[in-house]
């Protein structure tokens, strides 16, 4: 067994919905992964045969933002 990094991750969503007329709605989204931006080391190679085993050799994604609109009717 290989034990990986620490990891530590916070991640936040923000959503508000608009009535827009009879029956319909406008819901508008922000999301955000990784909201502090650190650094994020991956998991180890656990390959055996690999030149690179238990080296760590990849890091997680930075920062992410996502935005959404949603009509529905």
């Amino acid at each position: 067994m290989i034990r990986g990094p620490f990891y530590f991750n916070v991640d936040v969503a923000l959503a508000r919905t608009f009535p827009t007329g009879k029956g319909t709605r406008l819901e508008a989204r922000v999301e955000a992964f990784n909201v502090f931006n650190r650094f994020q080391l991956a998991d180890p190679v656990v390959d055996y045969a690999s030149v690179n085993f238990g080296k760590i050799v990849t890091a997680e994604d930075a920062r992410i933002l996502q935005f959404a609109v949603k009509f529905t009717f």
